[in-house]
């Protein structure tokens, strides 16, 4: 059952013409910033190579992008972008930020239908303010030519075709973030614990065909299992907690802990890691010392925690309506990014599901307690960018966890509003 639609005020009509405007004006502009970026050297060119390499016939963990950055995702994630390969570099750069664009927006539309406001004004204003909310994870994202908006697509498609009974196809959907990430996994559970199973069969169908059969026939039966045994050798091995690879020296360099999930803040916080990935010079944010094994310890007691609060907040029952069915899975995928081993700017890009949530409360509502529960966050994220406050000073800032904290923020309220749905508020 759909939200159902109410007449925007005045203002809010106002603020949708605004929004029309700054669109006009602001998308061909970052489309080809964006563009060019990924013309340039980055996580775009690593996913280019993969690909090459795929029509090729070869592994494609045998090779480094033009970076030197190894390929770190699954092998179905390179077989289902080997089409791009088809193409020349800087033609095929430009389509994937075209399709970033599009997976944002498609991803943006599914929750404001879902939450009843997809069309008119309010659609203009709460989507140009969850815009704006997300801006700094979504700036990471895309002027990165990264692969996190096919994730916030397909749980966003997945909440959606589940809300409308189509929950094979909800499965299809999460698949493909699967296949980009594993992460994604932790929805598996929790359709799982609403007893969909449609749509645990439809994300294992998924999985067979795009992780299992494709790279099978691109690389061959043998080839592929080889590629996916690889790749958890070289990528999920050391990030499993007897074996963080976060922690293993680089020379005489001091350890990193990289990203700003749940792990890397305690890592921070609680060892002598250096703190600041990308600053030149080191910095230390740690009062204490302790092992390895007793981080270790404490990240996954903590980790357990957050799972267990999520599970308390939303109950047994499953949601009455698609608000509800968005916001459970809002939920669960801010428990994923916090409590996954490897978190960065870009991964934060499904918080675009509570923000959206968040701000429809704000302005349908006119909640203060929904306007608590985004906006600190919202201008965390938006004050700690470089463009702010320096280098420097975003540089401390996130060494000091501040995307670790405004997520855990985010989190926190989706639960507590999950809590009030339970009983009945």
């Amino acid at each position: 059952m759909a939200a159902p639609r109410s007449v925007p005020a005045p203002w809010v009509r106002r603020a949708g013409r605004l929004f029309q405007i700054l669109a006009v004006l602001l998308l061909p502009g970052l489309f080809i910033r964006y563009a060019h970026g990924n013309i340039e050297i980055n996580d775009f060119s690593v996913y280019y190579t993969a690909a090459r390499a795929v029509l090729e016939g070869v592994d494609p963990y045998l090779l480094e992008g033009p970076n030197g950055r190894p390929f770190v995702y699954p092998p179905g994630f390179a077989v289902l972008i080997a089409p791009l390969a088809c193409l020349p570099f800087a033609v095929a750069a430009t389509l994937w930020t075209a399709l970033g664009f599009t997976a944002v927006f498609a991803s943006l539309w599914f929750c404001l239908d879902l939450l009843g406001v997809s069309r008119g004004a309010s659609a203009w204003a709460v989507g140009g303010l969850t815009l704006v909310c997300s801006g700094r994870m979504l700036d990471s994202e895309l002027g990165n030519g990264q692969a996190n908006h096919w994730v916030l697509l397909g749980i966003a498609a997945s909440a959606w075709l589940v809300a409308r009974g189509r929950a094979t196809l909800a499965g299809f959907a999460l698949a493909i973030a699967i296949v980009a990430k594993v992460t994604p996994l932790l929805l598996v559970v929790y359709f799982a614990a609403r007893r969909q199973w449609r749509v645990c069969a439809g994300v294992a169908a998924g999985i067979v065909v795009m992780a299992g059969l494709l790279p099978a026939l691109a690389l061959g039966p043998r080839a592929a299992l080889e590629a996916n045994l690889a790749w958890t050798r070289i990528i999920v091995h050391p990030l499993l907690p007897g074996t963080p690879r976060s922690f293993r020296p680089d020379g005489n360099a001091a350890r990193r802990a990289h990203g700003y999930s749940l792990r890397a803040f305690l890592q921070r916080h609680l060892s002598a890691t250096q703190a600041a990935s990308h600053h030149d010079e080191p910095v230390f944010v740690n009062s204490v010392s302790w092992s390895r094994r007793t981080l270790n310890f404490i990240y996954l007691a903590s980790a357990l925690l957050l799972l267990a609060a999520t599970a308390l907040a939303l109950g047994a029952h499953r949601p009455r309506d698609s608000p509800r069915w968005l916001l459970e899975i809002a939920s669960v995928a801010a428990t994923m990014v916090l409590i996954a081993p490897l978190a960065r700017k870009a991964h934060f890009v499904v918080l675009l599901l509570p923000f959206a949530i968040g701000v429809t409360r704000t302005l349908q509502k006119r909640s203060p307690a929904a306007a608590l529960w985004i906006v600190p966050p919202a201008l965390v994220f938006v004050s700690t960018a470089s463009g702010v406050i320096g280098k420097p000073g975003a540089a401390h800032a996130l060494a000091w966890g501040a995307y670790t904290i405004a997520a855990f923020w985010l989190w926190a309220g989706a639960l507590l509003v999950s809590w009030r749905n339970r009983r009945g508020d």
